[in-house]
């Protein structure tokens, strides 16, 4: 007859206790499902009168996966942001962000840009682990320059940060000083504001879409007072950022469902990957 020393028995019920208990919070965290890719598209006018478009997908990862998008422009997809590093984000909530960068800082950005236009960045198939809604007034844009670029002007290296908010009480501003900020810029409050619009589809998918006016990328302190492309230091990084939030219950961990209902455990997709977290590491 096989014994099983009772020690060993109980540390074994422990684990699977445990076990089950962390599964069970880990599903009542907000996540992204890693199996749904987001698209990023990023468009332009062009001094021609047409639109310069380009799209592509990307995973979930950190800036230090940011991949070719358009000429000049290395894009990534990431969690976390701005908001979260610096101590403001709701802990119920995931921040979603989409971030740009220069791939050689001498050139423009945004290539034949029309004078007077806004860059537009949409960000489409977000998907997460229970149905979730964004919070437009917690958008923001972070933008980061060259230490160079802000030398020539007389800036130091207190400048290389600026951040835009569409609430001009964003508990974020209280991290920064009002020279590195522009409160409210993105309310789409007048043409020359940023705007946000965000909608959630019928299958929970959820888009985001950022209209942000090119003289924005502007520094605050920027002696100089030309907006033209081509008249201002642009900053060699920025990206945009909004948090979710939990919109209804979540749907009962794995383990619940298939014994309330057993075909769904016989389903050949059911365990075909586990949401995921990527912890962002954009610079501040």
């Amino acid at each position: 007859m096989l014994r099983i020393c009772r020690p060993s028995w109980i540390a074994a019920i422990w684990a699977i206790l445990l076990g089950a208990a962390s599964a069970r919070a880990q599903h009542d965290i907000l996540l992204a499902e890693d199996l749904k890719i987001p698209r990023v598209t990023i468009a332009w006018p062009v001094r021609d009168g047409g639109v310069a478009t380009f799209s592509g997908e990307r995973r979930y990862q950190s800036s230090a996966q940011k991949r070719e998008l358009a000429p000049n422009i290395d894009v990534y997809v990431g969690l976390g942001g701005t908001r979260l590093d610096r101590g403001k984000a709701d802990r119920r909530g995931a921040v979603v962000q989409v971030g740009l960068y220069k791939q050689d800082p001498g050139k423009p950005f945004f290539r034949d840009i029309k004078e007077g236009a806004a860059i537009t960045i949409r960000l489409d198939r977000v998907v997460m682990n229970r149905p979730a809604a964004p919070v437009p007034r917690t958008s923001l844009v972070h933008m980061r320059y060259m230490l160079e670029d802000l030398q020539t002007c007389g800036l130091g290296g207190e400048a290389r940060n600026l951040i835009l908010t569409a609430d001009k009480q964003d508990p974020v501003l209280q991290t920064y000083n009002e020279l590195s900020a522009r409160p409210g810029s993105l309310d789409g409050s007048s043409p020359d504001a940023g705007r946000v619009e965000t909608r959630v589809e019928q299958d929970g998918a959820i888009s985001l879409s950022l209209t942000l006016p090119y003289a924005l990328l502007r520094h605050t302190q920027d002696p100089y007072q030309r907006t033209t492309p081509g008249g201002f230091f642009e900053p060699n990084h920025f990206h945009f950022e909004i948090e979710l939030m939990p919109a209804g219950p979540a749907a009962p961990p794995p383990e619940q469902a298939s014994a309330s209902n057993p075909a769904v455990a016989q389903a050949p997709d059911a365990a075909a990957g586990q949401p995921t977290k990527v912890p962002s590491d954009s610079p501040r």
